[in-house]
Protein backbone atom coordinates (compact mmCIF):
# COMPACT_ATOMS: atom_id res chain seq x y z
CA UNK A 1 0.00 0.00 0.00
CA UNK A 2 3.45 2.26 -0.12
CA UNK A 3 3.47 4.76 -2.35
CA UNK A 4 5.60 3.82 -5.62
CA UNK A 5 8.01 6.31 -4.84
CA UNK A 6 9.02 4.88 -2.02
CA UNK A 7 8.63 0.89 -3.61
CA UNK A 8 11.90 1.38 -5.49
CA UNK A 9 15.72 2.64 -4.39
CA UNK A 10 16.34 4.73 -7.36
CA UNK A 11 12.95 6.32 -8.91
CA UNK A 12 15.03 8.51 -11.05
CA UNK A 13 18.47 8.07 -11.67
CA UNK A 14 19.25 11.40 -12.91
CA UNK A 15 17.16 12.78 -9.87
CA UNK A 16 19.14 10.88 -7.19
CA UNK A 17 22.45 11.70 -8.94
CA UNK A 18 21.69 15.21 -9.30
CA UNK A 19 20.66 14.87 -5.29
CA UNK A 20 24.26 14.00 -4.43
CA UNK A 21 26.17 16.23 -6.57
CA UNK A 22 24.34 18.94 -5.19
CA UNK A 23 25.68 17.85 -1.73
CA UNK A 24 29.39 18.01 -2.59
CA UNK A 25 29.21 20.66 -5.21
CA UNK A 26 30.63 23.01 -2.98
CA UNK A 27 32.77 21.59 -1.31
CA UNK A 28 34.66 20.54 -4.78
CA UNK A 29 36.66 23.83 -5.80
CA UNK A 30 38.04 23.96 -2.26
CA UNK A 31 39.34 20.29 -2.32
CA UNK A 32 41.15 20.82 -6.20
CA UNK A 33 42.97 23.79 -5.11
CA UNK A 34 43.90 22.01 -1.67
CA UNK A 35 45.20 19.13 -3.80
CA UNK A 36 46.35 20.98 -6.42
CA UNK A 37 48.91 22.91 -4.57
CA UNK A 38 50.25 20.01 -2.55
CA UNK A 39 54.09 19.37 -3.01
CA UNK A 40 54.35 16.10 -5.30
CA UNK A 41 55.29 12.89 -3.05
CA UNK A 42 58.30 11.23 -3.65
CA UNK A 43 56.92 7.90 -4.40
CA UNK A 44 60.13 5.60 -4.66
CA UNK A 45 62.92 5.99 -2.13
CA UNK A 46 65.93 6.60 -4.59
CA UNK A 47 69.19 4.72 -3.24
CA UNK A 48 72.72 5.63 -4.38
CA UNK A 49 74.77 3.00 -5.79
CA UNK A 50 76.99 1.22 -3.66
CA UNK A 51 79.90 -0.85 -4.99
CA UNK A 52 79.23 -4.66 -4.76
CA UNK A 53 76.71 -6.90 -5.67
CA UNK A 54 73.68 -8.57 -3.78
CA UNK A 55 75.11 -11.17 -2.42
CA UNK A 56 78.58 -9.39 -0.85
CA UNK A 57 76.13 -6.98 1.30
CA UNK A 58 74.18 -9.93 2.59
CA UNK A 59 76.84 -12.50 2.74
CA UNK A 60 79.26 -9.93 4.61
CA UNK A 61 82.30 -10.82 2.09
CA UNK A 62 83.52 -13.83 4.56
CA UNK A 63 85.69 -16.52 3.45
CA UNK A 64 83.57 -19.61 3.09
CA UNK A 65 84.77 -23.67 3.28
CA UNK A 66 82.58 -25.98 1.04
CA UNK A 67 83.15 -29.85 1.91
CA UNK A 68 82.27 -31.70 -0.77
CA UNK A 69 81.04 -35.45 -0.07
CA UNK A 70 80.95 -38.53 -1.88
CA UNK A 71 78.74 -40.52 0.79
CA UNK A 72 75.17 -40.49 0.15
CA UNK A 73 73.46 -37.01 2.15
CA UNK A 74 70.50 -37.16 4.45
CA UNK A 75 67.83 -35.99 2.26
CA UNK A 76 63.75 -35.99 2.22
CA UNK A 77 63.54 -39.73 1.87
CA UNK A 78 65.57 -40.56 5.18
CA UNK A 79 63.79 -37.91 7.32
CA UNK A 80 60.84 -39.03 6.21
CA UNK A 81 61.38 -42.58 6.96
CA UNK A 82 62.72 -41.74 10.38
CA UNK A 83 60.06 -39.24 11.00
CA UNK A 84 57.41 -42.11 10.45
CA UNK A 85 58.99 -45.28 10.52
CA UNK A 86 59.02 -47.45 13.72
CA UNK A 87 60.51 -46.78 16.29
CA UNK A 88 63.20 -49.54 17.64
CA UNK A 89 62.91 -51.29 20.93
CA UNK A 90 65.30 -50.43 23.47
Amino acid sequence: MAPSLAKKPYFNLDRELRACFADVAPLLPAEIKERAMKPERVRVELVGHRPGGVLERFGGGEKVRVYDSVKPNYGFKQFWRDLWGRKAEA
